[in-house]
């Protein structure tokens, strides 16, 4: 009886236990997971200026949340480093790499970008390359989140703040955490050229970006009619289907020419 005591005492906790089967099981899944690259295009040279890395595993990453820690803290390591190591055979010295950081899996956030940036050197990408694209930073405390962004430009990493404009506090957080980049969320930009309303605020976020300093980010445009109202309305740079889908194996030249064909068009 004692000795089965002693064997309860040392075992660990039931929910551990658990969390580490189905992340033993789920490592098979990420063999699996595949890596696109999203262009990002200057409107201004008329070429790419840098590549979104987008991951995209057989299970979502949003929904693993809800299977275990370990599990979602693995697949988002996982996905930045496989996306480091894909990006390192094409991404040329002028091109910037996007890596999406979601702020709800950082338990440790300063340790793991600090293990992620020592990694950068043996992809031969520089740290000056990287765009740190931060999601759902509403759900931060602000002080929390500025300490993120000081650490990241200490160490020559830009930092993108994505979906700006989505929430009521977005004027608050472009003003508290001067990103050097915002992405203006996709819903605002979407019939851009049908909406007054949609037009207005988005004149207005780019405006106070630029008055700021702040790179602006069209993301999600589709249509020409959508890309005209934007490059009217001053964007710097434009993501979305227009130019490219997302692709494993981008062909830099290729996506130029065709980038070029059509801004050359209008």
């Amino acid at each position: 009886c004692q000795s089965l005591i002693k064997a309860v005492a040392k075992a660990e906790p039931v929910e551990v236990l658990i969390d580490k089967l189905i992340f033993n099981n789920l490592v098979k899944v990420f063999i699996d997971t595949k890596i696109f690259f999203h262009a990002i295009v200057d409107i201004r040279q008329k070429e790419i200026r840098a590549f979104e890395a987008l991951c995209r595993p057989p299970i979502k990453i949003v929904d693993l949340i809800n299977i275990g820690k370990s599990t979602s803290e693995f697949s988002e390591n996982f996905c930045r480093y496989a996306a480091l190591k894909k990006a390192s055979s094409f991404l040329q010295e002028n091109l910037l790499l996007f890596i999406n950081f979601h702020p709800r899996f950082l338990k440790d956030p300063l340790k793991i970008l600090g293990d992620f940036l020592s990694t950068l050197y043996t992809h031969d990408i520089k740290p000056s390359q990287i765009v740190v694209e931060i999601t759902e930073y509403e759900k931060l405390n602000v002080f929390a989140v500025k300490n993120l962004i000081s650490f990241l430009k200490s160490e020559d990493v830009k930092v993108a703040l994505d979906d700006v404009g989505s929430g009521y506090s977005g004027l608050f957080y472009l003003s508290e955490l001067n990103p050097d980049i915002i992405k203006i969320d996709m819903e605002l930009i979407r019939d851009i050229h049908k909406h007054n309303l949609k037009k207005v605020i988005v004149n207005h976020l780019i405006r106070l970006a630029h008055d700021s300093g702040i790179l602006v980010v069209s993301e999600g445009v589709e249509t020409k009619e959508e890309l005209e109202t934007v490059i009217y309305m001053g964007t710097d740079l434009v993501q979305g289907f227009i130019f490219s889908k997302p692709v494993e194996n981008p062909s830099i030249d290729m996506l130029n020419k065709q980038i070029k064909k059509i801004l050359d068009s209008m």
